[in-house]
């Protein structure tokens, strides 16, 4: 079983004694649920509680556990404030895990979303499931099983072939030795062309540029929906076919992430699936509440990073994470 829902007889304990908290709580003991206090780290300054109001710990001490939904109003807290509860041991966790991006995760926002709204039926996906990584849940969009429309890193993007570097098309490039080129670092390395490039070639016409200005966030997703056509290379990363105009207006625009239109083999070869599934079993089981330094795949694009040395264990699955899959 995926997903249960909340009944009104168990025991509900409600995470965040302020406003939202108080008021959710208000609204569900009307409703005839059983919430049985508010948790906050600081219950003496928790103010006009109906329920007694408790630290996370001395709850699970004293009644065991309760599903617990989370009400904090800055969403970027709830996960840290899950995995904590999940390390206490508790099981039912409802929150926002705005930085995970699985199909379990986008289906527990949408619940708590309508929970909110008093749409108290609702399912909600199991903790442990919110950490599922699987290329799929990755794709905006599949032509025929054949091609899909996915975000790729910036600088794993080409514009051109590898022999046309030297085009003002081409911003990014692999340095041939990379051997000592510390993996925390980012692969490739920014040759400054995109700048100079920028500045000195740039083609757009006062038209297209309004185009693209107007166009970047319309209702129909235009960058999604003409994502640039692209080819994945020897070294691993990705010549672009045709849409240099679109990519580089985006780039300019600072975008890390970029929309592409490849073959769904390819995607399934940079996405790695295995490997990002152990860093991310990683990070999970052990708490953690940052990355030592920035992810370059998109299954860890919106984790917060706090610059600290990883150990030995995350270099090497970080490592197994940068191969190149494609057997050359």
């Amino acid at each position: 079983m995926n997903n249960y829902s909340l009944t009104k007889q168990e025991p509900l304990v409600i995470y965040g004694g302020g406003q939202i908290g108080i008021s959710i709580t208000q609204r569900l003991i009307s409703a005839g649920y059983n919430v049985t206090a508010i948790l906050d780290q600081n219950p003496s300054g928790v103010k006009n509680s109906p329920v007694i109001a408790m630290t996370a710990e001395d709850y699970f001490k004293k009644k065991g556990k309760s599903f617990v939904f989370i009400a904090l109003a800055n969403g970027l807290e709830h996960l840290n404030v899950a995995m904590r509860l999940k390390i206490i041991r508790y099981e039912k966790i409802f929150f926002l895990p705005l930085i995970l991006q699985s199909k379990a995760a986008l289906a527990m926002i949408n619940s708590w979303n309508d929970f909110f709204a008093e749409n108290y039926t609702v399912l909600i996906p199991y903790y442990n499931l919110l950490w599922n990584v699987s290329s799929d849940d990755f794709v905006i969009y599949e032509y025929c099983s054949e091609f899909v429309i996915v975000n790729i890193y910036k600088d794993h993007i080409f514009s051109g072939g590898l022999e046309f570097n030297k085009h003002p098309f081409s911003s990014y490039y692999i340095k041939k030795n990379t051997d000592n080129i510390s993996i925390i670092e980012n692969m490739p390395l920014n040759n400054n062309l995109i700048e100079e490039w920028i500045n000195k070639y740039r083609p757009f016409s006062s038209k297209l540029l309004n185009f693209f200005e107007n166009t970047l966030y319309c209702s129909n997703n235009f960058y999604f929906t003409f994502a640039s056509l692209a080819i994945y290379n020897n070294k691993g990363y990705f010549n672009i076919i045709d849409g240099h105009h679109r990519t580089l207006f985006m780039l300019d625009k600072g975008f890390k992430y970029l929309p592409l239109r490849i073959k769904k083999y390819e995607w399934e070869l940079y996405f790695k699936e295995s490997k990002a599934q152990a860093l991310m079993d990683y990070y999970n089981n052990r708490g953690m509440k940052s990355l030592p330094f920035e992810v370059i795949h998109p299954a860890f694009s919106r984790f917060p990073v706090n610059k600290n040395k990883p150990d030995d264990e995350f270099i090497n699955l970080y490592k197994e994470l940068l191969l190149n899959d494609l057997g050359l």
